[in-house]
């Protein structure tokens, strides 16, 4: 081996760029090639730069004799030549060597050397396409690798050759050659890797290696060299005189055996499908085995075998198509499964042998088959699925494997004396109407003779165990035991059947009184009672069990089945139940095995329709498991039918052409409220979009529209405005337009705005005068309004001996002013009503039912109130609370509190001064996102943001919001019109403070009192806090 690998060390080296570097001399060009000029008026080629295909190499270059052919001149492996892909050359004459892979790689298929040539280097035409080559006359010397590699079949060494060197021809196509007597040397593995049949030595070679013609390749395998054609004189590797050497090839692989002097045959590798002699002989050695696998699925059919083989191993012959195989009376041992898998119909297995491996024959069509005599185990499967009729088992056998004629046709079985056990599924799946089993048994194993025709069988004293199901499924009348059994299967002779009568148990006498109690305790016969089966076929009702009946008996009628949906009608003789005939159980007798059909009629059940509302649909009456009729679907006002449902809250569409009657079904109607368009009609008032409402449903009161000159006065359902809509409780039934109402604003000239946003009247406006007429009261200050403004409530005038009831429009006391909604338009006298004290009518008082937590909106039923709270007796406002209560403006919680140190909200105050002061717009409407129409105090809110008295932020007027001390400065100092050139003395009012002139203004005024010097400006205000500034700023409006 460390030879071999030297020598192919060699041969890359050789093959390699690098074998043979050119002397160092100046390069030249003359065309496509490169040349050296070599000193003498010749030159050598060292180089070609053109394209492949066919080159002819000129004889002269530079005007000088072309004589070389330099290293890898047409090389193509380095880069200055790659890809060049030469297919043929013409070399001229006079060129006397062709260097080192001059050559080589490239694609040739033909080569014109001259007779000028004496060298062929080293792989020189190594790697082309070659098929022929005509090596002229003058060559002396073929170098190493100099045609390795290509595809030549013949060639033709002249006589003046003398040597050849290492791997010349290796791996070429050669069948014969012939070797001059020139020749003196002939290197290693010249002519390896060829497909030589003969090879001719014309003269003595003295010097010869030994490898120069070992492995030859080709489709059968090379054996070797001999010097006769009958291949039985070897070739002793040297030629010391002429001669010829013929190889011996075989399409038999083998390996030797370690007696060296027999060998094993491994394989086969000719072709096939053939019939193959295996000779006795390979490599001059005796075939004296059959190796595993060595003829495996080779589309064999047929085989002699030599009578020097002595073992066939495991597979040898498997999956093939042999039919018949003598096998020779050398063999001794057949493997497992040797010969499974063929066609065989016929097989002589010699005397000799005396090993059957498992499943040896297994799959085949043999039809009978003699066991040799010295075979002592019929192993598992041995002759499985085959198509023996008779066996004969010699009485050398002491065991039958399991499954050993299984899936055969035999009909009559001798178990010789000798075999001790019966292995499982030994005879199983058989025809055996006959076994007679020998006295020297005592096992018979599971299933041996199962799904067989035996009628009787008897079991020799020897049996000591039988298993489950041995003789199952045979014909069997009676059991003979010869002897106790100890061990025995409880369903070993089970399912007995003779004339389609099945066994239903097992008797120890002949008129199936005494049943048998699978016990054996000494010698006995048991006898097997038949009887038809009776089965019950319910179509889909409860099971009902079999009955075993005997022969022209009557069958006992079984509890009625049931079955989901139907009713059960009666038992059938035929599965087509309609007009067939019914079973008669009091007159009908089984002589066969029977079955009875169920007959049944679907129940009916009724299909409700719950509509929901909707028009009535009327019921169904379904059978069971078909279907409902789509009924045409049902109205609902202000709605669009979504289909029936299985349930009421809608999960399971009802597929009416899918889904069956099962049961009593109420079907559900679903309804999809139609959608209406709410529109919104502003009436030349700022757009309002469309609303997309559901049936039923409510809109949503959009944003307050505003329109100039104009106060909003809410959505109507008229264009003439005669009903209100009602955002909170409406619902919308159908396409609707709402129509807003508006309120012109008085035709006033806006009063000039004071810094605090307060005004009084100019010279300019219409003013009127209120006097009051008190009818003998105390004297009330007359009060001058403008067009459309509200009466400040006065002091109550007092009347000695009278009450005071409230101020009237007339005279005659029959038409009351209504402070809060009554307005001026004209000049006006309001008459003071009195009431006398001893009288005992009552004086009907301002009933209070407030609505939330003050009802600061409600309207007075007088104009004067009188109010008691029952948590101001200790309060320190409390003379100021009720003076300002008894004028209406303030009411309390319905509780009869006033709750004097609560906070007051913004909401609240709007409403206060709404009721004390006649405001007068300056400015239009602005929608805040918190106050919408249905606001309870939105008038009011509306009135004192027109009057520039309170502002919103960012859209909102924050209703909720508790009012500071500060933010109640400012607002009073606005609406009173109060004005100071006066400083803050309070110590927490720093002169930065942004209500800084307010509170200095009211501190100014007596209005703000403050508490140790401090006035706590960014506290909120209370309700008593609240109702004394009040109390002390209209006391200076009365003055």
């Amino acid at each position: 081996m460390r030879k071999s690998s030297l020598l192919l060390m060699m041969v890359v080296l050789l093959l390699s760029p690098f074998s043979s570097l050119p002397a160092q001399a100046e390069t030249q060009t003359d065309g496509y090639f490169r040349y050296e000029d070599n000193g003498d008026n010749t030159v050598t080629i060292t180089g070609y730069t053109g394209a492949g295909g066919h080159v002819d190499i000129p004889d002269t270059l530079g005007g000088k004799s072309v004589t070389k052919i330099g290293v890898e001149t047409f090389a193509i492996e380095t880069a200055a030549f790659s890809n060049k892909g030469l297919t043929s050359v013409t070399i001229p004459n006079g060129v006397k060597e062709i260097g080192n892979n001059a050559f080589s790689n490239n694609q040739l298929t033909h080569v014109e050397i001259p007779n000028s040539v004496m060298l062929i280097g080293t792989g020189a035409f190594a790697n082309n396409e070659l098929a022929s080559v005509d090596i002229p006359y003058g060559v002396v010397t073929i170098g190493h690798t100099a045609f390795i590699k290509n595809k030549l079949t013949s060639v033709d060494i002249p006589n003046s050759v003398t040597s050849i060197k290492m791997y010349a021809f290796q791996s070429n196509y050669l069948t014969s050659v012939t070797i001059p007597d020139s020749v003196t040397s002939i290197g290693e593995g010249v002519f390896t890797l060829n497909r030589l049949t003969n090879v001719t030595f014309e003269g003595a070679v003295p010097s010869i290696d030994a490898s120069s013609f070992n492995r030859q390749e080709g489709a059968t395998g090379f054996l070797g060299w001999f010097t006769d054609q009958d291949f039985t004189e070897p070739w002793d590797r040297t030629v010391p005189q002429p001669i010829a050497i013929y190889a011996e090839w075989t399409p038999f692989t083998y390996t030797d055996n370690p007696d060296d002097v027999s060998v094993t045959i491994t394989g086969y590798i000719g072709t096939a499908p053939e019939d193959i002699v295996i000779p006795k002989s390979l490599g001059g050695k005796t075939v004296t085995a059959i190796g595993e696998n060595a003829f495996r699925s080779k589309n064999l059919t047929s085989v002699t075998i030599p009578n020097t083989v002595k073992t066939i191993e495991e597979i040898a012959f498997g999956a093939n198509k042999l039919s018949s195989v003598d096998i020779p009376n050398s063999v001794t041992s057949i493997g497992p499964y040797a010969f499974a898998d063929n066609e065989l119909v016929l097989v002589n297995i010699a005397n000799s042998v005396n090993t059957i491996g498992e499943g040896a024959f297994r799959d085949n069509y043999l039809e009978s088959v003699i066991i040799p005599d010295g075979v002592t185990v019929i192993k598992e499967e041995t002759f499985q699925k085959n198509e023996l009729t008779n066996i004969t088992i010699p009485s050398s056998v002491t065991s039958i494997g399991d499954s050993a004629f299984q899936y055969n046709q035999l009909s009559n079985v001798t178990i010789p004396n000798g075999v001790t056990a019966i292995g499982k599924l030994a005879f199983q799946y058989n025809q055996i109407t006959n076994v007679i089993i020998s006295n020297s048994v005592k096992s018979i194993a599971n299933s041996a003779f199962q799904h067989n025709q035996l009628s009787n069988v008897t079991i020799p004293s020897s049996v000591t165990s039988i298993g489950n199901n041995a003789f199952f499924n045979n014909q069997l009348s009676k059991v003979k035991f010869e002897g106790t059994l100890p061990s025995i299967a409880f369903n070993a002779f089970d399912y007995q059947q003779q004339n389609s009568i099945t066994n239903i148990g097992w008797f120890k006498d002949q008129g199936f009184i005494l049943p048998w109690d699978n016990i054996v305790p000494h010698k006995m016969t048991i006898y097997a009672k038949y009887s038809h089966k009776v089965t019950f076929d319910t179509d889909g009702g409860t099971v009902i069990d079999q009955q075993n009946i005997v022969p022209n008996g009557k069958v006992t009628v079984p509890q009625p089945p049931t079955k989901s949906g139907h009713s059960f009608i009666g038992w059938y003789k035929e599965a087509d139940t309609a007009n067939k005939s019914l079973w008669d159980f009091d007159n009908d007798e089984v002589t066969v095995d029977t079955m009875l059909y169920a007959k049944w009629t679907p129940n009916e059940y009724t299909v409700t329709f719950n509509v929901n509302e909707g028009t009535t649909i009327a019921n169904q009456t379904i059978a069971y498991q078909q279907k409902v009729t789509e009924p045409a679907p049902p109205t609902k006002a202000g709605h669009t039918f979504a289909g029936w449902y299985k349930e009421e809250g809608f999960q399971t569409n009802w597929d009416f052409d899918n889904d069956e009657v099962t049961a009593d079904t109420t079907l559900y109607a679903k309804w999809t409220p139609n959608k209406y368009t709410v529109a919104f009609d502003a009436n030349g008032g700022t757009t309002i979009a469309n609303q997309t409402i559901a049936y039923q449903q409510k809109a949503t009161e959009p944003a307050l529209p505003t329109k100039a000159g104009h106060i909003f006065a809410g959505w109507y359902k008229e264009a003439d405005f005669k009903s209100k809509w009602d955002f909170a409780n409406e619902k919308v039934m159908a396409n609707t337009t709402l129509y807003a109402k508006w309120v012109a604003n008085p035709m006033v000239t806006p009063p000039p705005v004071s810094e605090v946003g307060s005004s009084t009247p100019s010279d300019t406006e219409s003013t009127y005068t209120v006097q009051f007429q008190t009818n003998g009261g105390t004297v009330i200050t007359n009060q001058i309004k403008n067009y459309n403004g509200k009466i400040i409530v006065p002091p109550i005038p007092v009347k000695e001996g009278y009450t005071f009831a409230g101020w009237y429009t007339d005279s005659a006391l029959t038409k009351e002013w209504h402070f809060d909604t009554d307005v001026v338009r004209e000049n006006l006298t309001l008459y003071a009503k009195w009431v006398k004290e001893n009288k005992t009518e009552q004086i009907e008082i301002e009933k209070e039912v407030p609505t939330i937590e003050e009802s600061l909106a409600e309207k007075p039923i007088a104009p004067a109130c009188t109010v008691s709270f029952t948590d101001i007796a200790t309060s320190w406002a409390r003379e100021m609370i009720e003076e300002i209560a008894g004028r209406c403006i303030i009411k309390g919680y319905p509780d009869g509190t006033f709750k004097p140190n609560d906070p007051i909200q913004r909401q609240h105050v709007a409403v206060l001064f709404t009721r004390t002061f006649d405001l007068i717009p300056t400015r239009n409407t602005l929608t805040f996102s918190d106050v919408p129409t249905s606001h309870l105090y939105f008038e009011a809110i509306m009135k004192v943001y027109q009057a520039g008295i309170f502002d919103g932020t960012d859209g909102q007027f924050k209703p909720d919001t508790n009012i500071t001390r500060a933010q109640m400065a400012k607002v009073l100092v606005q609406i009173f019109n109060l004005t100071s050139d006066a400083k803050s003395t309070f110590q927490d009012v720093p002169f930065t403070h942004w209500a800084n002139n307010y509170i200095a203004i009211l501190a100014d005024h007596g209005i703000a009192l403050g508490d140790n010097g401090n006035f706590r400006p960014d506290e909120s205000i209370t309700r008593a806090q609240f109702v004394a500034f009040m109390y002390r700023a209209m006391g200076i409006m009365d003055k």
